[in-house]
C-alpha cells in the first residue's frame, strides 16, 4: 500500500493541528454576525432564503410601506448567541414564528389595552372600537430566518479563512 491511497498525510496532520488550535468562539461570533446581517437584509428586500419573494402585506399595500417593517421591532430584534460549541441566531419576538413559518390564526378577540379604542381601516375608512373579533385566517409564510445559498457560501468562506485555504 502506498501513502497516495490515503492522501497527503502531512496535509491531514496539519489540518488536525489547525482545527485543534481553532478559536471556535471567534468563528461562531463571525458566523453569527454575518447571519444577523443577512437576516436583516431580508427585511429590506422581502426575499426569503430560498429566493422567493414574500407575499406583500395588506398594510404595506395600503400604506406603501414594507412588509413586516411597520415599526421594525421584528427586524431590530434579530440577534445571535455564540459559544465555542455552536451559534444560534433569531429573535424572541412572540409573533416571529407565525410570520416566518406561516400559520393558521384562530378566531380571537382583540381589546384596547393602553388606549380607549382600537383603530383599524375598512375600505380606507378609519374605524374605532373597544374590541373586535378577528376571524380565522391564514397568515402567509414570509420566511426571514434560514440559510440561503449565499449564506452557506459566506459561512464556508469564513471557515476557510479561519483554518486556511490549503486545508480544504
Amino acid at each position: 500500500m502506498s501513502s497516495a491511497e490515503f492522501g497527503d498525510w502531512k496535509k491531514a496532520m496539519g489540518l488536525i493541528s489547525r482545527l485543534s488550535d481553532l478559536d471556535r468562539l471567534r468563528l461562531h461570533k463571525k458566523i453569527g454576525s454575518v447571519m444577523v446581517d443577512s437576516t436583516k437584509e431580508r427585511f429590506k428586500t422581502g426575499i426569503a432564503p430560498d429566493g422567493s419573494p414574500w407575499p406583500k402585506s395588506k398594510r404595506a399595500e395600503r400604506e406603501g410601506g414594507k412588509t413586516l417593517v411597520r415599526k421594525a421591532r421584528l427586524r431590530n430584534s434579530i440577534t445571535f448567541r455564540a459559544s465555542a460549541r455552536q451559534v444560534e441566531w433569531g429573535t424572541n419576538v412572540p409573533y416571529a414564528k407565525t410570520h416566518n413559518n406561516g400559520e393558521e390564526i384562530k378566531e380571537h378577540v382583540v381589546q384596547a389595552k393602553n388606549r380607549r379604542s382600537l383603530r383599524f381601516f375598512v375600505n380606507g375608512q378609519a374605524i374605532f372600537r373597544r374590541k373586535v373579533t378577528i376571524p380565522k385566517f391564514k397568515m402567509p409564510k414570509r420566511q426571514f430566518i434560514g440559510l440561503s445559498e449565499d449564506d452557506e457560501r459566506e459561512i464556508r468562506e469564513i471557515i476557510i479563512g479561519e483554518i486556511g485555504e490549503g486545508y480544504l
